[in-house]
């Protein structure tokens, strides 16, 4: 009874352990500063009853962690926030990454069948050149066996070399389409988000629920910087000013979208309340 026992709690122990849910937010607003900006994103998750491993990844390398805030829906609580950085995601191939190197694969195996069969073809024309070559002194060979020969030579010679020649028209179309797929591969290398930050959260669930997860955090490269146009329709009438800002990011997330907002305000500078000290006036 106790080994039917201890059976029953090891599956209940196993099934029971939290199931990592990997995700990746949807940036939805950025408050943009003169340096620096504050980015809200979210996604849909789906949590059973109990404890929940959630992994936000491609997070902006260049956020600060301590500016992390989790917004949760009601009847789940958050137990903890764990940044980390993934520094193996480089060798994690996308999807379209796999569908180009199996393609290249595929291309290849045919280009190395081909090179087989030419390496083969080849090897057969040596020796049959080694095989027809007859000394001029040499008389013991009939003249009609001889003719034969030369027919023989000149008919499966010209077969081979056709089918190199064919075989190598082959090869060339198969080593560009391979040359293409490798400058597809190295293109999508380029704009391959190379984001390695990551937020591991561990979440209670009351009971199996679908909720929408927000993220919110500071990062700094990203900002704005003020530009002015001045237009005049006459000397007579006045100036009128255009305020302008010019926005850029580098943080590797899709902003395309989103709400945006442009602030003053410099969350670089210390919040901190001063602490006064007080001063006495001697009598």
């Amino acid at each position: 009874m106790k080994r039917y026992l201890l059976i029953v709690t090891i599956i209940s122990a196993v099934f029971s352990k939290a199931q990592e849910i990997k995700k990746e937010i949807e940036v939805k607003q950025a408050t943009v500063f003169l340096q620096g900006a504050k980015v809200f994103g979210s996604t849909n998750i789906s949590l059973q009853k109990g404890k929940n491993t959630v992994r936000i990844v491609n997070l902006p390398n260049n956020l600060d962690e301590k500016t992390y805030k989790i917004n949760l829906e009601k009847n789940t609580t958050l137990l903890s926030i764990t940044p980390q950085s993934n520094f193996l995601k480089d060798d994690e191939f996308s999807d379209f990454e796999k569908k180009l190197d199996n393609e290249k694969k595929k291309l290849q195996r045919q280009v190395n069948l081909m090179n087989i069969q030419i390496k083969n073809l080849t090897g057969e024309q040596n020796i049959i050149n080694d095989n027809l070559k007859v000394s001029p002194n040499d008389k013991s060979t009939p003249q009609d066996q001889l003719i034969k020969l030369t027919e023989f030579y000149r008919k499966r010679m010209l077969e081979i070399d056709n089918q190199v020649f064919v075989l190598n028209e082959q090869k060339s179309v198969l080593d560009e389409s391979i040359t293409k797929l490798n400058k597809q591969s190295i293109e999508e290398q380029t704009h391959k988000n190379t984001n390695r930050k990551e937020l591991l959260l561990e979440i209670l669930a009351d009971n199996d629920t679908s909720l929408n997860l927000g993220v919110s955090y500071i990062v700094s490269d990203a900002g704005w910087i003020p530009s002015y146009d001045l237009r005049a329709e006459s000397v007579k009438k006045p100036l009128e000013m255009i305020y302008k800002g010019q926005i850029y990011q580098k943080t590797g997330q899709d902003w395309k979208n989103i709400k945006l907002f442009v602030s003053t305000y410099r969350p670089s500078y210390n919040q901190n309340r001063p602490i006064l000290s007080p001063l006495y006036i001697a009598e």
